[in-house]
């Protein structure tokens, strides 16, 4: 995944601020971009959702003052991708529902303007680490298919390592069955 991004470009976090407001925005992205981000900026979900398509995108600011269901509806589809950014929320004070809703929804934190930047810049950190630790676990092969991991479940496996994805399907089961060492593929 980061592997085209310049060298200087590979250890900053890749921030879209999607919000309507111009002046936020732009206030947010220089404030961040003095921090290191590499950010990027949307004035409507449309762009964003562009953006996040054509781009590698880290994490997202999303303002929820202005457009509240629609950016839920945009948060679901965008977490539905498997290596997809994570989202702040930003929130007003009448939009507390739609906040508990996105997070229900995988949003990774919410912040409730006005806030320290220190926070801004402490959460943006927080989520780009959780997304490297997530994409790394992805391609280290740590993460296993879904059915596979309920298959394991079901024959008491704990923590089936990833070669067993490769076994399922030629392995007889029974209450004899162990599975193979790795080193027997």
């Amino acid at each position: 995944m980061g592997a085209n991004r310049p060298e200087s470009d590979a250890m900053k976090p890749r921030v879209l601020i999607i919000d309507q407001d111009i002046l936020t925005r732009q206030s947010l992205a220089s404030k961040l971009g003095r921090q290191g981000c590499q950010v990027f900026e949307a004035g409507g979900l449309f762009e964003g959702e562009q953006l996040v398509g054509d781009r590698e995108i880290d994490v997202v600011l999303l303002d929820l003052r202005h457009s509240g269901e629609e950016a839920i509806r945009f948060l679901r589809k965008i977490k539905n991708h498997r290596a997809s950014p994570e989202i702040i929320l930003l929130t007003g004070r009448e939009n507390i529902a739609q906040s508990i809703q996105g997070m229900k929804f995988g949003a990774f934190d919410d912040l409730l303007p006005p806030f320290e930047v220190n926070l801004l810049i402490n959460r943006v950190r927080a989520a780009w680490q959780c997304r490297c630790r997530k994409l790394q676990k992805e391609s280290s092969g740590e993460v296993l298919p879904e059915a596979i991991k309920k298959f394991a479940a079901a024959v008491g496996l704990r923590d089936a390592p990833l070669w067993y994805g490769t076994v399922v399907a030629q392995a007889p089961l029974g209450p004899s069955f162990h599975p193979p060492g790795p080193g027997s593929l």
